[in-house]
């Protein structure tokens, strides 16, 4: 289908117009309020009529002038949207995707989403509507303009750096974080770096600053941008089966999210309904401006009903098609350069608590916004920033990595290592032994070597387990940018080893789907117990298992995976060997496997093995996430150990590889491993090469006085790359073993690899090991693999290590990111710049509610006041059969509560505290007389030794309270026969 051409020109000649006049009203806000300022001072020091009146008119005019731009700017923004809507015509909306040039991938932002129903009236059918906010991405609080106060705080800063005062600059930095934030803080000192910075450390050298563009406070306002075009709501029910479609209006380019403070002559009120910000509480003004959309059921719904069935998915997407991929990319790029300079931008770590916790912080904190920014060079590798914006396509160097925290995070290219250091133990392994028929030569094999190693290749350059691309976080909002294919997606271009993937994966999508459905937690019908479940769960593998190996038993006892009784598992192998074109399918050892099946054997737990390195302090636990090999002792870095062991002698070799095959750590273990099985495999290659390199020069030499070899001659066979690295071949390695002539031909070759660019760090790996010999290619990859390895963080090489046996075990999800990262790849080949910008939401198992929206308002005169009155009446509708919680809160009995609290902090006893208030009471009512009756008949007993301090002397003369309010609980009668009694027997005996 040929792609829909669209004529762009007019739209873009007028948002460069609508930019000009945005630009002019910037300029007109700074001289209108220093017209205001100039104004009001001449007020406060009493200036004649005569002074003012001009100041007076000419603020009026600039006033009329900037209302003028201002309604030359709605005009504007008018003939855009009629243009767009021009593009649509009488077209469906969703033909306008056509527009796009698949040469460029589409980044859909996250939204926020919020639905009512409203039922049927007998005017009225039955609606659905739906609400659309902007998220923390596309909103923008950045100005790029300075008031008066940031420009002297800046100039300042740079003019105490140029006197060598730095406790001076230090203090006004850290003042005008405080005052600007933190990222508008690092913006503004960037802003005004001084032309004639280099010469800084020089004597009497003053700073020569740069013209900057300037803005009052109240001009700056909050906005949402980089929206779609358009919105569409589609509705699914069971089944995926769609029900409704229904297209929104126009999105402006720009939404106001604020008060124009500088409209004098007609300030907008804080919740107006007919103004630019209407849209954010009305409803119809949101419909308007796009941001909303109303499904009714007469019109819009096909075979469903909106009162009673349960709406399995409702999805809202937009795309911009009103601009080029060049244009979007570069406002996506302001945008971000935007949210650093105000919100900030930062890129998250792996496993970063996205809460505070007990045992960590979150990956944000209040205390970032108001501290000093740091203004130091940031450092030269800036992986997680070149991956986005590789990623994203935004134009080169429009994004410097200036105050962008963690730019360097290269979490990605550990994975590549980690993959490419541990392949040979796991997946290699589990594909070169079990996936072919035992002992057989390679023209027999079901799984060529060179197709497994292509795989190796794939997996290193695509395979991200961990994630593709960095978390971002702007602000306190984390965001992982995933990138994402189509599951039926096909290239008929594609290499074989491609199509192969995208076979088995298709094999394997239905049970991966159904595991999905019946096993992972999903937040439903608001499950406490499963919402902690998945706020707990990490997103990688928290425990280890292992199955033994019983060659005795092999074949003799069916395997889980190949069960004979079970015909869908026959049927799924044969249709998973059947995409690889293995037609006989019972030959691999999967179908005969040596692990012991299960059940009744139970794989093995490996509980208390530490992943990467165990802590110093308590071997329970992993050592800190944050400390390095370096940071301990040297024989605790196995990584580096293993990497030097890759030189002669061979000993040496043998005693490190051999005494870290059984070291204490998961990882360490199976790195030995695999660098022993990747140093056969260099044996083999070297025997084999051996072998053509005898026969080429014995066929070209004469050999004379050949004996025939005799009876006694002793003869051996070599069974595994173990015997056959001891054994020497004079023609080829000399006096030294096969071993020993790995090691040193691996030692001569030059090993070393360069940071480089992130986007292409598999690229220049893979170059740098062609570079090497062929039969030791692999392992001295392997070894730069060690060599990087060693140097990153307990806690990346914990994350790599565990998603890297995740990817090689059960995350089918890793390898379908795979197929996408691939073709992000080939698209960037071709246009390397470019995006095209969208938005999405949706929300599942969406049904209308006929319950009230509350079942009561609680009134209260505070915060605290309301909160408490809510947690009481939760108690107290959770427990009302037994009347618990049956409190009264008004004011009267929140005052007094609070002054018999205030008394108990006073070290007063609760009876004496209650006796005053019943005496007081009693006063009150003109019945003080019977205050010294209730004292002798309930009398507080506080005649006891005082041996308190006198300021904490409690109450000895007063009624006891407790007392009296228990008996009158139990029976007023009781009360008042009591006091009759006392007053007798006082009377009869006053003593």
């Amino acid at each position: 289908m040929p792609r829909l051409q669209l004529d762009l020109a007019a739209l873009t000649e007028q948002r460069l117009n609508l930019s000009t006049l945005q630009t002019r009203q910037r300029a007109l806000d700074s001289q209108l309020a220093a017209q205001q300022a100039a104004l009001d001072a001449a007020l406060r020091d009493g200036a004649s009529p005569n002074f003012t009146e001009p100041l007076r008119m000419r603020l009026n005019e600039a006033q009329a002038a900037r209302r003028d731009l201002v309604t030359r700017q709605r005009e504007v923004q008018s003939g855009i949207d009629r243009l767009a809507n021009g593009l649509l015509g009488e077209r469906d909306p969703a033909l306008q995707a056509e527009a796009l040039d698949a040469a460029h991938p589409i980044a859909l932002l996250p939204m926020r989403l919020e639905t009512r129903y409203v039922p049927a009236f007998p005017q009225t059918p039955e609606r659905l509507r739906i609400r659309v906010y902007p998220d923390d991405l596309n909103i923008v609080q950045h100005t790029a303009a300075l008031t008066d106060a940031e420009r002297n705080a800046g100039m300042d800063y740079w003019q105490a750096l140029f006197a060598h005062d730095s406790a001076k600059a230090e203090q006004i930095k850290r003042d005008l974080a405080q005052l600007a934030g933190r990222n508008r803080c690092a913006w503004i000192l960037r802003l005004l770096t001084p032309d004639n910075a280099a010469q800084q450390d020089e004597e009497n050298v003053a700073p020569q600053f740069p013209d900057t563009p300037s803005i009052d406070a109240r001009a700056r306002q909050a906005r949402a941008l980089l929206l779609p075009d358009r919105w569409c709501a589609i509705g699914y029910a069971a089944g995926r089966r769609e029900v409704f479609r229904v297209w929104g209006s126009r999105i402006p380019d720009e939404l106001r999210l604020s008060p124009d403070w500088l409209d004098l002559g007609q300030p907008e009120a804080i919740l107006d309904t007919s103004g630019e910000r209407a849209w954010l509480a009305d409803f119809d003004a949101a419909v308007e401006k796009g941001m909303a959309l109303e499904v009714i059921q007469q019109r819009d719904v096909h075979d469903f009903s909106l009162a009673n069935d349960v709406l399995e998915r409702l999805l809202i997407v937009g795309l911009e098609w009103s601009k080029d991929a060049a244009t979007s990319a570069a406002e996506l790029a302001e945008l971000l350069a935007a949210q650093r300079d105000s919100s900030g931008l930062a890129f998250m770590p792996s496993g970063t608590p996205t809460n505070n916790t007990e045992a960590a912080p979150s990956g944000y904190s209040v205390a970032e916004e108001s501290a000093a920014p740091d203004t130091a060079t940031p450092p030269a590798e800036q992986d997680a920033l070149q991956l986005l914006t590789h990623a994203l396509g935004l134009p080169a160097d429009s994004l410097p990595a200036d105050n962008i925290v963690n730019a360097h995070l290269a979490e990605q290219r550990t994975a590549l290592h980690m993959m490419n250091a541990l392949w040979r133990a796991t997946f290699g392994h589990y594909l070169m032994e079990l996936w072919n028929p035992s002992y057989v030569e390679e023209k027999d094999r079901l799984l060529k070597t060179p197709t497994l190693y292509r795989l190796r290749d794939y997996a290193e350059s695509y395979l991200r387990p961990g994630g593709a691309l960095p978390v971002l976080r702007v602000g306190k909002q984390p965001y992982g940018v995933l990138p994402v294919l189509g599951k039926r997606y096909t290239d008929q271009a594609d290499p074989p080893l491609h199509q192969g993937i995208n076979k088995v994966l298709g094999v394997l999508r239905p049970l991966w789907d159904i595991a999905v459905r019946d096993k992972v937690p999903l937040l439903r019908d608001g499950d406490v117990t499963v919402a902690q479940a998945i706020l707990q769960t990490a997103p990688w593998s928290q425990t280890a298992h292992y199955r033994d190996v019983d060659t005795i038993q092999m074949c003799r006892k069916p395997s889980l995976f190949a069960d004979a009784q079970n015909p869908p598992k026959e049927n799924l192998i044969q249709n998973l060997l059947g995409a690889l074109g293995i037609n006989t399918y019972w030959t691999p050892r999967i179908y005969c496997m040596d692990f012991l099946p299960d059940p009744p054997y139970t794989p093995g737990d490996l509980a208390g093995v530490p992943w990467v390195l165990a802590d110093a302090q308590d071997e329970r636990k992993e050592a800190p996430a944050s400390s390095y090999f370096k940071d301990f002792k040297p024989e605790q870095n196995y990584l580096k150990q293993m990497a030097d062991a890759l030189k002669p002698p061979q000993a040496t070799y043998k005693d490190v590889i051999g005494e870290n095959q059984s070291g204490p750590a998961l990882l360490q273990a199976l790195l030995a491993c695999s660098v022993d099985m990747e140093h056969g495999d260099a044996v083999v290659a070297n025997s084999k090469l051996s072998r053509a390199f005898i026969q080429s020069t014995s066929s070209m030499s004469i050999q004379v006085n050949i004996e025939a070899p005799l009876d006694t001659h002793a003869s051996f066979s070599v069974d595994t790359p173990k015997q056959l690295a001891n054994i020497a071949i004079p023609a080829l390695t000399g006096q030294a073993t096969l071993g020993e002539y790995v090691l040193q031909t691996l030692a001569m070759q030059p090993l070393s690899l360069t940071p480089g660019n992130a986007v292409k760090a598999a690229g220049q790996f893979h170059d740098a090991l062609e570079a090497l010999f062929e039969p030791q290619r692999d392992l001295g990859g392997v070894k730069l693999s060690l060599d990087y390895l060693a140097g990153r963080s307990i806690g990346e090489l914990n994350t790599a290590f565990r998603t890297t046996l995740d990817a090689f075990s059960y995350r089918l999800d890793a390898w379908y990111s795979a197929r996408a990262n691939y073709r992000l790849e080939q698209l960037r080949k071709t246009q390397p710049e470019g995006t095209y910008v969208g938005g999405y939401a949706w929300v599942e198992g969406l049904k209308a509610d006929r319950r009230p929206d509350s079942d009561g308002y609680l009134l209260a005169p505070s915060l605290a006041q309301a909160a408490s009155a809510a947690l009481l009446r939760s108690g107290f509708a959770a427990n009302h059969e037994q009347g618990a919680f049956n409190i009264q809160l008004d004011s009267l009995r929140t005052r007094r509560a609070q002054g018999i609290l205030q008394g108990l902090t006073r070290d007063q006893p609760l009876a004496a505290l209650y006796g005053y208030r019943i005496e007081r009471g009693l006063r009150d009512a003109q019945l003080g007389k019977l205050i010294w009756p209730l004292r002798l008949a309930y009398p507080w007993r506080g005649d006891q030794p005082i041996s308190e301090p006198a300021e904490a002397i409690g109450a000895r003369d007063v009624v006891d309270g407790v007392a009296l309010l228990a008996a009158w609980q139990l029976d007023p009668q009781a009360v008042f026969l009591h006091l009759q009694q006392t007053i007798s027997q006082f009377v009869q005996n006053p003593a």
